[in-house]
């Protein structure tokens, strides 16, 4: 009886209350606005920065070399994948991650400032990131 009375009562709730999607004028997602330094940036001068940060004059020689590669790797790969048009901006999605961002964040306003933002346009329904 009380599937029956919930069933009465919300399903025409729901059946009603979604607004209609015209598949005729369906406009993609586009960047918005101006591009980020994230994009601009030459990848040389964001290795250099990384490695400055990263490598300590208390580490060995290898650990030095390991984390040189590293950093000039995921650099390029990063500015690779930013730079392949598949990377948003300035969308309402990524607007919309950005503020949960900054509400998850919002007691950690100096890792918020390190943290950026994108939203992939990709036909696979996953989730990943970067450094």
């Amino acid at each position: 009886m009380k599937n029956l009375f919930f069933l009465l009562t919300f399903f025409p709730v729901i059946l009603f209350a979604q607004a209609p999607i015209d598949f005729h004028h369906y406009e993609g997602i586009k960047c918005v606005g101006l591009i980020p330094q994230d994009f601009i940036r030459p990848t040389q001068e964001k290795y250099n920065e990384a490695l400055a940060q990263e490598v300590k004059v208390t580490d060995n020689k290898k650990i030095v070399s390991a984390k040189d590669d590293f950093l000039l790797e995921s650099n390029y790969l990063i500015d690779g994948l930013l730079q392949s048009g598949k990377v948003l901006f300035g969308d309402t999605v990524t607007e919309y991650v950005n503020r949960i961002a900054d509400h998850v964040l919002v007691n950690e306003p100096e890792l918020r400032t390190k943290l950026r933002f994108y939203c992939l346009r990709s036909t696979e329904a996953n989730a990943f990131s970067t450094n």
